[in-house]
């Protein structure tokens, strides 16, 4: 794969993958293409598998539309897409971003699964819409 480059934890995404990951998941959110075709898109251009690409790119569109997402994404991923929400639409949009993870740590949580980095990951952005931050 040329987009990844294997650690430890876990495989790490290019920028050029993390940026169709966002930029698909939005178009498939707004119906302009299917799960399946954006899903192919990512298989063809990096390697991911087709499946692994809908469930990623199906949980993304929901954490961006501020609902709770079941299957798990990495850091890499949630923080990626925070700060591009953030950039492209504001603190409005990052607000609804963040009830998004929050809804899926609740969920996580639930089944008894704890979730530390993506709390850090929520306190850090929580953090950036309050008052007196950028």
């Amino acid at each position: 794969m040329r987009s990844t480059k294997k650690n430890k934890a876990h495989i790490q995404l290019s920028t050029p993958a993390l940026d169709d990951i966002f930029a698909l998941a939005q178009q498939v959110s707004r119906s302009e293409v299917t799960l399946a075709r954006a899903a192919e898109s990512l298989h063809k251009s990096y390697g991911i598998k087709e499946s692994s690409g809908q469930m990623t790119l199906s949980s993304v569109a929901r954490l961006v539309g501020g609902n709770v997402y079941k299957r798990a994404l990495t850091i890499q991923i949630v923080d990626y897409v925070l700060t591009k929400v953030s950039e492209e639409s504001g603190q409005g949009g990052l607000r609804i971003a963040l009830v998004g993870l929050s809804a899926h740590i609740d969920y996580r949580n639930s089944g008894n699964v704890s979730v530390p980095g993506l709390q850090t990951v929520l306190a850090k952005f929580t953090d950036s819409i309050r008052p007196g931050h950028n």
